[in-house]
């Protein structure tokens, strides 16, 4: 009698550890979801917020305009050298997260990307002076000068597509 009712008691403790233990992991698991859930969302929210950002300077600095204004004056064999203001790290939140930009919508990653590496592009064109403080952009011809307001005017399309489907998600 003694050694079944020891059994009983062993079962019901070797029970009830196990309940525990399941229902311990799965609110564990339930926990990380949702804290994973919350980090994808802060980290879409400041991506999306430093390209708001760069549109904004970009459109308050009215660089396409200039740049299109140019082609008017622009004498076939003369290049010209144009100087701009921009801080010497562009993209810090990009930056810092790129390792975990694969777990945001596949399109929304697929747009950043290209919105930060046509920017890079542009950027690798300036020139920074960092003992005198100036960005000098050099451009050597008409041509060159039509493919620069063509990358600009794809980093603005980009950009508003980015910020304008996160505002109205379908």
């Amino acid at each position: 009698m003694f050694f079944t009712l020891m059994n009983t008691n062993l079962n019901d403790a070797i029970v009830i550890a196990l309940i525990s233990f399941i229902s311990s992991f799965i609110i564990q698991l339930i926990f990380r979801r949702l804290d994973r859930s919350k980090n994808i969302d802060t980290i879409q929210i400041a991506l999306i917020t430093e390209i708001e950002a760069t549109l904004y300077i970009i459109k308050k600095r009215d660089y396409l305009n200039f740049l299109k204004n140019l082609t008017h004056n622009f004498k076939q064999d003369t290049p010209i050298e144009i100087n701009i203001n921009i801080q010497s790290d562009y993209c810090p939140i990009f930056k810092s997260n790129l390792d975990k930009i694969g777990l945001l919508n596949k399109n929304l990653v697929s747009n950043i990307v290209i919105f930060h590496t046509t920017i890079s592009c542009l950027l690798s064109e300036i020139h920074i002076d960092k003992d005198k403080n100036i960005s000098t952009l050099k451009i050597s011809n008409s041509e060159h000068l039509k493919e620069t307001i063509e990358l600009l005017e794809l980093v603005i399309n980009i950009g508003n597509t980015i910020t304008e489907t996160t505002k109205n998600p379908r």
